[in-house]
């Protein structure tokens, strides 16, 4: 089963050398796989919720579950598809050829947002906010905390 380490300081790489080093004595053989930035933040969780929220109350009739679908797929998506080939990959070869209304039902347990680092994360809501906006989406106050 697969492990995850994360590296974020001398101490904590010296300790992923260790267990390196043991798993090598006892496997002989290791492979790697590793994303760079930090996954994001707790505030930036808060904020794709309100967000989804807002866009619901605004456009779908309350629905946020569509909304953060449709955020998943036009915004979400692309934004990985660019950055990672092994989502594109998957994301190509499984979601890709279904049709649209599908593609958002899907949306419900493909991971997007969850894959994205604090970088990623921050270009999908600054683009959720411009897209939405020009939609007639009023973020009011949320706009101002975000920047």
């Amino acid at each position: 089963m697969p492990e995850q380490f994360q590296v974020n300081s001398q101490a904590s790489l010296q300790g992923f050398f260790v267990q390196c080093e043991r798993l090598f004595e006892e496997h002989k053989v290791l492979r790697f796989f590793w994303r760079l930035g930090k996954d994001r933040s707790l505030d930036q969780n808060r904020m794709c919720f309100e967000l989804y929220q807002r866009i619901g109350r605004a456009l779908y009739g309350n629905d946020s579950d569509h909304a953060r679908a449709e955020c998943k797929l036009t915004i979400g998506v692309p934004i990985l598809r660019e950055e990672d080939e092994k989502f594109r990959e998957s994301y190509d070869k499984i979601i890709r050829p279904v049709a649209y209304q599908d593609k958002l039902d899907l949306m419900a347990w493909f991971p997007v947002t969850r894959l994205m680092t604090v970088k990623q994360c921050q270009r999908y809501i600054d683009s959720v906010f411009n897209q939405y906006t020009l939609k007639g989406v009023d973020f009011g106050a949320l706009l101002h905390e975000q920047h």
